[in-house]
Order: C-alpha cells, then structure tokens, then sequence
C-alpha cells in the first residue's frame, strides 16, 4: 500500500511538469515563454511535415484572443537554424475555415510584422507564405484551412501576437471571417 501512495504522490507531483501545469492552453499568453523547437518544413502548402504538431504542442487562437472564447485555429512553430528561418503553421479547428482575403493570417515580434499578403506564394524569397486548400465549397470557393510561412528571424525572445481571420461552422463565401488570435503576455523564446 505504501508503495502504491507513494507511486500516486509521485505522479500527482510530475503531472504538471509533463503536462504544461495540467493547463494545455497555457502556451496561449502568459507565464513562461513558449520555447521554438527546432526543426524543418517545407512552406508549400502541404501539412504533412507537422505530423508532430498536436493538441499539446500547439498554441491556441481564441475567440476575440480572448480565453474564455473558443478556440479556432491552432499554431505550430520550429526554427531551421541551418537557414535562421522561424517556421510557422496554422490550422484551422476541424469544424471551422480560415478566411481567404488580404491581411486574414500574420504574426508580430514585437509588433513588427513577418509578412504581408503579397508574400503569398513560394518563390524562394522570404518571407514565404502558402494556404493549405484541401478542396472547394458546394458553391465553388476555395476552403482554406491552414498556412504555413516562413520569415528569417534572429534566435532571441519576442513579445508574440498570431492572428487569423477564421470562420466558425466553416462559412466563409461571405467573406465573413472572426479575429482569432493569442491571448495578451504571449512571448516566444528561440534560443
């Protein structure tokens, strides 16, 4: 029985170690920043490179960047130090899409911009931005549901803010789009 209760304290102790403080959210703002993980991808639209990229490892997008909203898109980054390029990808919730019009997906280091709309496309110059289209609507228009984009940066820590237009339920021939973005506090750290 002892070795049983002492297992149990263990594991009460660890769980929030292993599991971000037992909240998976946590890498949304505030606290510690979140550490960049080293790795590649290639920005071409094609998400298969991310297959590590979970529910745990990814930094959440509210509502509004708001917690108590819900969530809506999920965003992965790496750093190719071999390049010094930080990586990013973003996926939109399953039910939901992400806004295909100018400006819908960017994020800031400390408040400066790392692309713009027309870095859209590969062309082997940075920074590179590429949608994920995985098919077209009943009416015809493309539903995006992720990005990826690169953009060198130097390794350090910054004052982070990911933003993207996204669409609840998935509707977005209006070109209506909700902000989703990161909780206020968010910092990333490349070391």
């Amino acid at each position: 029985m002892r070795v049983l209760t002492a297992t149990a304290l263990i594991l009460v102790f660890l769980a929030p170690i292993a599991y971000g403080k037992g909240k998976p959210d946590k890498p949304g703002g505030g606290g510690d920043p979140v550490m960049v993980a080293p790795g590649y991808a290639m920005i071409d639209g094609n998400l298969s490179d991310w297959v590590d990229c979970d529910y745990f490892t990814s930094i959440p997008l509210h509502w509004a960047g708001a917690k108590n909203k819900p969530v809506l898109v999920r965003v992965c980054l790496r750093y190719d130090y071999d390049n010094g390029l930080l990586l990013v990808r973003g996926l939109a919730e399953p039910s939901d899409d992400i806004n295909d019009k100018p400006d819908s997906m960017h994020m800031k280091l400390n408040k400066v911009k790392l692309w713009e709309d027309a870095d859209r496309g590969v062309d082997g110059f940075q920074p590179e931005l590429e949608v994920y289209l995985p098919g077209t609507s009943a009416g015809g228009f493309p539903i995006v549901k992720g990005w990826e984009a690169s953009a060198y940066v130097q390794p350090g820590q910054y004052k982070t803010v990911i933003h993207a237009s996204a669409c609840p339920g998935g509707d977005c021939n209006e070109g209506a789009g909700q902000s989703s973005r990161t909780l206020k506090g968010l910092e990333i750290l490349i070391p």
